[in-house]
């Protein structure tokens, strides 16, 4: 099969949040509601700090996205700059009766002295496979699209972040795609998280 990788634009932005909550369902960012999620894909496409991919199929429809950050600190200031207001009324709209999602995101997003590169550096955020369409190498494809085109902004080093435990699947495919194993760490939810850098 013939996948395009193209950037993300408006058109297939409802596309990728459908993508995204059927992929990730029980997370937290999809907790956070379906508004929330497109404008969190939406300040990708024009935040200067930021990256997003989608795979296309041979009829156009989204089977794959990926989301990247080439500098999470000044991302997330240019984010909040621009969108914030928006993120906060949708996390109050669709968590009122949650005040603990307010403690989380904020411990999700501050920057500490264990994954400081983490933050500062190139990030994966995140990326996303259409269930009927893996295990036909998009994962691989779209990734390499992206470290191709940092590369050509003479980028050196990437991270993602992914859970250590139950989650061999996803640390089997990074490995197996050019990514080592940076530290190992635990949230303050007590999650067990691998963070894994790559070459560029």
């Amino acid at each position: 099969m013939k996948i395009n990788i193209i950037k993300l634009n408006h058109y297939y932005l409802d596309e990728v949040v459908k993508l995204h909550v059927e992929s990730f369902p029980g997370y937290f960012i999809t907790s956070l509601g379906y508004e929330f999620i497109k404008l969190f894909y939406k300040s990708h496409i024009s935040n200067e700090y930021a990256d997003a991919l989608i795979a296309l199929d041979e009829e156009n429809k989204v089977v794959g996205s990926l989301l990247g950050v080439k500098n999470r600190a000044k991302f997330y200031n240019q984010l909040i700059l621009s969108n914030g207001c928006m993120f906060l009324y949708y996390i109050i709209k669709n968590n009122i009766l949650k005040p603990y999602t307010f403690i989380r995101l904020y411990n999700r997003y501050r920057k500490n002295e264990i994954n400081n590169n983490f933050y500062s550096g190139v990030v994966l955020s995140s990326i996303c496979i259409q269930q009927k369409m893996r295990k036909n190498g998009i994962a691989t494809e779209i990734i390499n699209k992206w470290i191709y085109n940092l590369k050509a902004q003479n980028y050196d080093m990437a991270y993602l972040e992914t859970d250590a435990t139950g989650n061999i699947a996803a640390n089997n495919f990074y490995f197996k795609t050019g990514w080592d194993i940076y530290i190992k760490y635990s949230t303050y939810e007590g999650r067990v998280m691998n963070i894994y850098f790559r070459k560029i």
